[in-house]
Order: structure tokens, then C-alpha cells, then sequence
């Protein structure tokens, strides 16, 4: 009887001892579950999509084109068959010049993304593109640029008054200067500033005084070349 006791009461020790061992696992698994869902999971989620970002970045940034570059001030008329564009782009860049389409040079963009340029001119209107191209050999859109190199000097036809004209009445004090010249040309009348219209006609006042009068006309084109004419009236009133 004490045997069967003895082994009745090993039977239940072992048991319980399996159930503490079941209980312990199935409390372990669901901590070890919970961490996963709760810690692991969402923070490798979140890795995999910082890495997809980063990659998806990376394969859209080396199919953006850069900007177009800018360029500061540029003359729309010249008498010069060299000048220089100055201006900025990207850092680290290239800027690639068309004159006329086609390619006169590269150039190199440091970190200041400030660059100058020298452009090389034809004779009459320059069709002039500039384009920025990054490190993928993306090309921006064009800046586009006219730039007409003239050389040639304004000519001064005065149609009023006639040189050596004399003008004798108090009325005729004031007269009226009127020519032809380069279309939207400065034009200095006695040091007078006044301009020429799109057709190349202008017309100023100016007041004389008894005697020999000198009307000095100077005239200034679009890309910088003069002329300069005198005539002479006499106003005897």
C-alpha cells in the first residue's frame, strides 16, 4: 500500500511539473508573439520601406533633369564678336553652349554654382541655347538667348531743319529737330537725351538764340556704335 502511495504521489509531482513547463512555454510564446507583433514587426517594416525610399529616390533623381541655368543681365545687341555670359546653375554640373546650333563649349560648374561663359558671335542675329547637364547626363531645358552683333555705324538723316536755314520770326525762336536713324537708337540732341522709335524716327525742341546756333546731333545703337552730326542754323529775329 505504501508503494502505491509513494508512486501515486511521483505520478502527480511529475505532472504538475509538466503543467508549470506547459504554462511557462505557452507564457513564453505569447511574450516572444507579442514582442514580434509589437517590436520587431513594425520596425522591420519600417526599414524595408526606408530602404524601397531611398532606392526609389536614388532611381528618380538619376532621371530628373537639372534647372536651367540663369544668366545674369544678357545683351540683346552687341558690337563686340566676343562676350561673356555670366550666370549660375547647379553645383558640380556642366553647362554646354549651342551658338547657332551648334555646340561651341562646355564647362565645368564648381560648388558656387556661379559660372562665366565666353561665346564666340556671328556677324547679325545669334541664336544662342544653354543648357545645364548633371552627373547622369541629364540635360535641363534650354535657356534661350538672341543676341545680334552689329558693327555697323548709325547713319543721321536730318529731314528738319536744313543746315545753314535761317529762321527770322519770334515764333521760329523754338525749333523742331527731326531725322531718321537706327530703330531704338539713343539719340542726343544738344546733349538731350531722346530716342528713336521702332520705324527709326525721332524729334526734339530746341531753343536758339540770335546768331549762329550749332545743333550737335549723337546718336547711339542698340550694341554700342555712335555717329555724331552737326548743323548749323541762324536765327536773326
Amino acid at each position: 500500500m505504501s508503494k502505491t502511495r509513494l508512486t501515486s504521489r511521483l505520478a502527480n509531482k511529475q505532472k504538475q511539473e509538466i503543467t508549470k513547463q506547459t504554462l511557462v512555454f505557452i507564457l513564453l510564446s505569447i511574450v516572444i508573439g507579442l514582442v514580434f507583433i509589437f517590436v520587431i514587426l513594425p520596425h522591420g517594416v519600417r526599414l524595408f520601406f526606408e530602404i524601397f525610399d531611398k532606392q526609389t529616390d536614388i532611381s528618380q533623381s538619376e532621371m530628373i533633369p537639372p534647372q536651367p541655368p540663369t544668366i545674369a543681365s544678357p545683351p540683346s545687341h552687341t558690337n563686340l564678336n566676343n562676350i561673356s555670359l555670366v550666370g549660375y546653375a547647379e553645383s558640380n554640373s556642366k553647362i554646354k553652349l549651342e551658338v547657332n546650333n551648334q555646340v561651341q563649349k562646355t564647362l565645368e560648374v564648381d560648388e558656387s554654382a556661379n559660372f562665366e561663359i565666353s561665346v564666340n558671335l556671328a556677324k547679325g542675329e545669334n541664336i544662342i541655347r544653354v543648357y545645364s547637364v548633371d552627373e547622369f547626363d541629364n540635360e535641363s531645358r534650354p535657356l534661350e538667348l538672341t543676341i545680334v552683333f552689329d558693327q555697323t555705324q548709325p547713319e543721321i538723316i536730318v529731314e528738319q531743319p536744313e543746315d545753314g536755314a535761317e529762321f527770322r520770326l519770334k515764333e521760329e525762336e523754338v525749333v523742331q529737330v527731326r531725322g531718321e536713324t537706327k530703330p531704338r537708337s539713343k539719340v542726343y540732341i544738344n546733349d538731350r537725351l531722346s530716342y528713336a522709335g521702332n520705324d527709326g524716327q525721332f524729334s526734339a525742341r530746341v531753343q536758339l538764340t540770335r546768331g549762329e546756333n550749332l545743333i550737335k546731333i549723337k546718336v547711339i545703337d542698340q550694341a554700342g556704335n555712335e555717329t555724331e552730326k552737326e548743323i548749323k542754323v541762324k536765327y536773326q529775329f
